[in-house]
């Protein structure tokens, strides 16, 4: 079970940190991407207090969360770059 955590936690920050260098993003959207890592922490805390199930559960949607919402920004902002 630890090893899909770090697998997940792994492909999570590996994520983070392509998609911040792609493209300059807003304070606010780094701070969204901060809170995500927050509780990917958290997650991985849990991992070591034997909640194995439940933190594997956590990272695995906050991987999701993180793909959708910073894939729709940078389409949006690609979107209105393309507008100007």
């Amino acid at each position: 079970m630890i090893y899909w955590m770090v697998l997940l936690f792994s492909l999570n920050v590996i994520f983070i940190a392509i998609q911040l260098s792609k493209k300059r993003l807003t304070s606010h959207i780094k701070n969204n991407i901060a809170f995500l890592s927050v509780i990917n922490i958290a997650s991985s805390i849990l991992t070591w207090l034997d909640f194995q199930i439940l933190s594997i559960i956590l990272t695995g949607i906050i991987f999701v969360i993180n793909y959708t919402l910073i894939t729709l920004i940078l389409n949006k902002s690609s979107e209105l770059k393309n507008l100007k």
